[in-house]
């Protein structure tokens, strides 16, 4: 899972156009995945719902860990 570097949170939101898009699910490389449509997809910044820190990739935010 990843964990934000900044306060160890796991939950993040994606955005797309600068608007909010949707809860941030991702994969041990990084690809955000959604799990209701079977597919991934691009996006333009993760968010961490806890911190509010942000970043272009979640390998700028977040460190995975097993």
């Amino acid at each position: 899972m990843w964990k934000c570097k900044k306060c160890g949170g796991e939950d993040y939101i994606v955005g797309l156009n600068g608007i909010r898009f949707c809860r941030g699910n991702f994969d041990k490389d990084g690809d955000q995945y959604d799990s209701e449509n079977d597919a991934y997809f691009s996006y333009e910044y993760v968010q961490c719902e806890n911190c509010g820190k942000i970043a272009d990739k979640i390998q700028e935010l977040a460190t995975w860990e097993d």
